[in-house]
């Protein structure tokens, strides 16, 4: 999270804050299902699998992605050091 005296978001903070959303999505689908097949329950809730897989591929694309901002966002800062040394 961004402090509150900042009145902008970096990049690396945007992408480090996208990588934290596509955790929570993956903790939510991982608990989702992991709910499906706990015996205790009485009536499981239905969990459509094809819905839950999407999740999981949405959550990896977002690492990807985010990840990939930071590698470019690392080159930037590479470049624009290499500029002004």
């Amino acid at each position: 999270m961004v402090p509150a005296d900042k009145s902008r978001m970096t990049i690396t903070g945007a992408a480090v804050d996208g990588i934290h959303q596509a955790e929570a999505r993956l903790e939510q689908t991982a608990n989702r299902l992991a709910k499906q097949t706990d015996s205790t329950e009485q009536a499981p809730d239905v969990v459509s699998l094809s819905d839950e897989v999407v999740s999981l591929l949405e959550a990896r694309n977002a690492v990807t992605a985010n990840v990939s901002v930071l590698h470019v966002a690392d080159d930037i800062q590479k470049t624009l050091l290499n500029l002004l040394a």
